[in-house]
């Protein structure tokens, strides 16, 4: 009988291959967290050098137990499932970072803005669309900027209604309210501007038949080449009387600048009221309310105060009414401490706020927004709204420069996105976490603000009307430049 030839190949048990399998998927997953942890450099090196270490030691164990002749198939097995345990903890570490880093990007105003044009209509017409305006007239007003000529043009594609221009946006409005005119495009963030001006251009007596959005690029604010965790830098928050999408264009209500120096620890909040009458950048003749700036985009916001204080603001941060309440919220709430007694009702949850002077309490992000807009409460109105501004400002950043949980800062990005547009490069805003993870410095905040007289002129944005403005007091003005330029060039 013909004997059957044994294979010399060695027979491999299932074990060992599930180790080795294993072993491979847990190099992949590790070598992920840890590249991208290499990369962006956000956590601070001691964290790092843990994770980095750990992952060559459990590599090295895994590796000998696995290749190890003498090791045998009980033992091989308990590697295994080590290995899937750390694989899939890596696997999850690295989700987890990812879906972060998408936190982040998401707060990038991916460099545009949104302007949304609307076209209006009184209230009892017969209008409910724009293709009900085919053979009736619509009123425009001059206007040089690009993104209302966009609008006009998308709006000549959509109906086929007769173009009646006028001088200005006043008098556009005026001709659909006496009936000269059956509707009007306008600004969407200059809806509430006439509404001030005219008291019958009011939802209650007019209504938004279309509504043409245009996109429009943001030029870079700053040409330098900085490390915020080492340099020094000013922001500029700007925040706008809207809720919904934070990349809209509108009035900029509230104008902070933050002067950081990492290197002292030391940040300066300067505050400008809303109403300071201001030169807009590059813009010749009449000047006009600060807060009238961001109605041509943050820019003009940032290049008007740049000129006004003569200083480089490097970063912007947007944010509005919906982004206070969510942050105040994300942060698990602030603490206050009222000067004057008073209560403010909450415009969207149908509730009353109640604050007594001199008296410390925790709010919400709802109570917080309240307090920061409260303006009529006070003899001096928005100079003193704006303290209050910074207060809950303060309030915010002393909460996360208290933890050092990478958790606390996610959980935050993870509430913030969408409520947050800035043009900080993500590569700095790991930066920053990684100096107060690393770190934790005891930052001192300052808070200063610019004063003015309260009178009425012209404005360029409705130069045919008189309103309400703050003359600078440019004493002011100068004395926070310095304290501006100090912080920044300390060491």
């Amino acid at each position: 009988m013909k004997r059957t030839k044994k294979s010399s190949r060695p027979k491999r048990d299932p074990a060992y291959i599930t180790a080795l399998i294993l072993f491979i998927v847990f190099l992949f997953s590790a070598s992920m967290v840890c590249g991208v942890l290499l990369f962006l450099s956000i956590l601070p090196l001691k964290f790092l050098s843990i994770i980095l270490i750990a992952s060559i030691i459990l590599a090295t164990i895994f590796g000998i137990f696995v290749f190890c002749k003498k090791a045998g198939h009980i033992a091989k097995a308990i590697i295994a499932v080590i290995e899937a345990i750390f694989a899939v903890g890596y696997f999850i570490l690295f989700f987890f970072l990812n879906s972060n880093l998408n936190l982040i990007a998401a707060l990038q105003s991916g460099g545009y803005q949104t302007e949304e044009f609307y076209v209006v209509s009184l209230k009892d017409a017969e209008f409910n669309s724009i293709t009900n305006l085919d053979g009736h007239n619509i009123a425009t007003y001059t206007n040089n900027s690009e993104t209302y000529a966009s609008a006009l043009k998308d709006l000549g594609k959509q109906t086929t209604a007769t173009i009646i221009n006028y001088n200005d946006i006043i008098d556009a409005s005026g001709a659909l309210l006496d009936t000269t005119v059956d509707a009007v495009l306008i600004n969407g963030a200059m809806y509430e501007i006439v509404d001030e001006i005219l008291p019958d251009f009011s939802t209650e007596k007019t209504k938004i038949v279309h509504t043409i959005t245009i996109k429009t690029a943001i030029a870079p604010t700053t040409t330098r080449d900085l490390n915020i965790s080492e340099d020094s830098f000013n922001l500029l928050i700007s925040g706008i009387d809207t809720r919904g999408d934070v990349s809209t264009v509108s009035r900029s209500d509230v104008n902070m600048i933050v002067s950081v120096n990492p290197r002292t620890g030391k940040i300066l909040l300067t505050s400008i009221p809303r109403d300071y009458y201001v030169q807009l950048h590059n813009v010749n003749g009449i000047r006009d309310k600060l807060t009238h700036s961001g109605l041509y985009g943050v820019n003009m916001t940032v290049e008007t105060l740049e000129d006004l204080f003569g200083i480089e603001i490097d970063y912007y941060l947007r944010l509005n009414f919906d982004s206070t309440e969510k942050i105040i919220n994300a942060v698990g709430g602030i603490d206050i401490t009222p000067d004057t007694t008073f209560k403010a009702a909450h415009n969207t949850e149908k509730r009353t706020c109640y604050f007594t002077a001199y008296e410390t309490i925790h709010v919400d992000g709802a109570c917080g927004l309240a307090y920061a807009r409260t303006r009529k409460a006070y003899s001096d109105g928005d100079f003193h709204r704006i303290l209050n501004q910074q207060e809950v400002l303060v309030g915010i950043i002393d909460k996360l420069i208290s933890s050092r949980s990478y958790s606390a800062y996610t959980n935050f990005l993870s509430i913030a996105k969408g409520s947050i547009e800035t043009n900080i490069p993500n590569s700095q805003i790991y930066k920053l976490i990684n100096l107060q993870l690393d770190k934790n410095p005891s930052w001192h905040i300052d808070r200063i603000s610019v004063g003015g007289t309260s009178t009425k002129d012209y404005t360029y944005t409705v130069y045919n009307e008189i309103t309400y403005v703050v003359e600078p007091d440019m004493d002011s003005v100068r004395s926070a430049t310095a304290q501006i330029n100090a912080l920044l060039e300390a060491n």
